[in-house]
């Protein structure tokens, strides 16, 4: 990342990757454009799409000037696009939305007095489960966050094992300078788990992370099939391996043998669960091909 001079900056520059998000996109700026008490800039960088999304993203930009819109002409993911916000953000503070996510009154005002009382790089708030039409699902970290508190490099990369929900989830303000000193960005080569690196690295680097217990962040989950889950999750998994396998990487670059040694100790979860997951999927591909066997057999054995 480039540096840029801190001179007529918004407080916050709030960065949307959009893909296909015409039905979402509206409600999503709008609920960071209805933040009070900060300064901010949205910016929406439409990666290609293929419907009226950023048709949608110009018109919120005609009728708001703290909207800025970046068309890429190009699919190239959500790292990709993001970092083509970065690239451009003015804000001292950057935080992520997703464009079929939105925010709670307020969540910006309160989550930067509390980053600027606290003096950290990265405060985070719980999330708010949602569905699609964002009815309430629960909160995304119960048991494991009743009060607010520090996270550490360790407990990061100990979040996400059996029993426990990734922080890799969390959609915090980060502050730009932090991100500028070290050079950090969104990595192109991973996805799915683009979010868990970048936080993975800012806390290698030093990075300070507080977590509120506070959900000011609605998260939309999306329902589908069950093939369609598994699917999801198969490739979920893989894309953490791969996720897991630069952190390794990255930890012993910066000569912490530690967390490396930690970090290749969950690779075989991984490989484990990955292969798990290809079996379990293999078979039910399977099935309805196994059922019309069974059902041949039967017919030949009445006749």
């Amino acid at each position: 990342m480039r540096k840029k001079a801190l001179v007529n900056c918004p407080d916050i520059s709030v960065i949307v990757p959009a893909y296909n998000a015409e039905g979402t996109l509206r409600r999503a700026v709008h609920s960071a454009l209805s933040q009070t008490g900060i300064t901010l800039e949205v910016i929406v960088i439409d990666d290609c799409s293929r419907d009226n999304t950023l048709g949608i993203a110009r018109s919120l930009e005609a009728a708001d000037s703290r909207v800025v819109v970046i068309a890429r002409n190009v699919t190239s993911g959500v790292s990709r696009a993001r970092n083509d916000g970065l690239e451009i953000a003015r804000g001292h503070w950057v935080t992520p939305l997703d464009a079929d996510d939105s925010y709670v009154s307020g969540r910006l005002a309160a989550m930067l007095a509390e980053a600027e009382r606290r003096d950290v790089d990265i405060l985070a708030d719980n999330l708010n489960r949602c569905d699609i039409d964002h009815r309430p699902l629960g909160l995304m970290f119960e048991e494991e966050l009743s009060v607010g508190r520090e996270i550490s490099l360790q407990d990061y990369i100990d979040s996400g094992t059996p029993g426990s929900v990734s922080l890799g989830y969390i959609k915090p303000l980060i502050r730009r300078a932090f991100l500028e000193a070290h050079d950090l960005s969104y990595s192109d080569k991973v996805h799915c788990a683009e979010d868990w690196y970048l936080y993975f690295s800012c806390l290698l680097n030093g990075a300070n992370l507080f977590l509120l217990a506070d959900a000011y962040y609605n998260y939309t989950i999306h329902p589908g099939s069950h093939s369609r889950q598994r699917a999801r999750m198969v490739e979920n998994a893989s894309h953490r391996l791969l996720a897991h396998k630069k952190a390794l990487g990255l930890a012993l670059e910066h000569g912490n043998s530690e967390i490396a040694a930690q970090m290749k100790k969950r690779l075989p979860y991984y490989r484990r669960f990955l292969m798990k997951q290809r079996a379990k999927k293999m078979l039910l591909d399977l099935s309805p091909i196994a059922s019309f066997v069974d059902w041949r057999k039967t017919r030949q054995h009445s006749n």
